[in-house]
């Protein structure tokens, strides 16, 4: 019984290292998060995330990447405006964690 509770407490665990790692592989090579947080609650809801980009080719592969993901649900394309820098694009997405990014 020792071992059912051990093997049903490691299941449940939550590796937020590995969500920061998976959620950087989705990225495109160049783009950057303004902010993002995780906590318990992050897999049982819509996450809203901007993402700067330098173009347009890149606004298409993140969404590609975060539609194909095994992690990512309901994945879209919330909104897009330009930089207020000036260079390149911010990138609205709305998607659900499914909770195997964090195993």
């Amino acid at each position: 019984s020792e071992l059912s509770s051990a093997k049903s407490l490691f299941e449940s665990e939550i590796r937020y290292s590995k969500v920061l790692l998976r959620l950087s592989a989705l990225l495109p090579e160049g783009s950057s998060i303004d902010s993002f947080s995780v906590d318990n609650t992050t897999f049982s809801q819509p996450i809203s995330l901007s993402v700067r980009v330098s173009g347009e080719q890149q606004a298409r592969e993140l969404e590609q990447n975060f539609q194909n993901s095994p992690f990512t649900t309901n994945v879209s394309m919330t909104n897009i405006s330009v930089n207020t820098e000036g260079n390149g694009y911010t990138v609205g997405l709305s998607f659900v964690f499914n909770r195997s990014i964090a195993q």
